[in-house]
């Protein structure tokens, strides 16, 4: 099963809205076009993730606590930190929600965990952005 339908199964079992996976179907086509292997364990766990961030900015239950900060630390002061910010920040603005720095700091770290499982996530130019 790919991850669309992956996350199809979550809207039709009402666990994610109908406008939650629209905004996740988006981020995948943003994905594709960068031509990261979606079927890739890293890259469904992100997604799952983010739909359900997404799903609890829609409820208004983000999250209070975000990932412990030593292990976000760590992420921060990865060389390519300020690539995975701009990617993720390009990623979430194609959803069009907000989401509270407790839920991205989950995300951020997923993306993380995703450039080290594909690095040329890190190597797109920047036209492609």
């Amino acid at each position: 099963m790919n991850i669309k339908q992956k996350i199809g199964l979550l809207a039709d079992a009402a666990v994610i809205s109908a406008n939650v996976r629209q905004a996740v179907f988006q981020v995948i086509e943003k994905l594709q076009q960068w031509q990261l292997d979606l079927q890739r364990e890293q890259l469904q766990m992100l997604l799952t993730h983010l739909a359900m961030a997404l799903q609890r900015a829609e409820r208004q239950q983000q999250l209070d606590n975000g990932l412990e900060p030593a292990l976000f630390q760590e992420v921060q002061q990865s060389a390519n930190y300020h690539s995975l910010l701009a990617r993720h920040r390009q990623l979430l603005a194609l959803t069009g929600q907000t989401l509270n720095a407790a839920e991205q700091s989950f995300l951020i770290a997923n993306l993380h965990a995703l450039s080290l499982d594909q690095p040329h996530l890190l190597s797109i130019p920047d036209t492609e952005k």
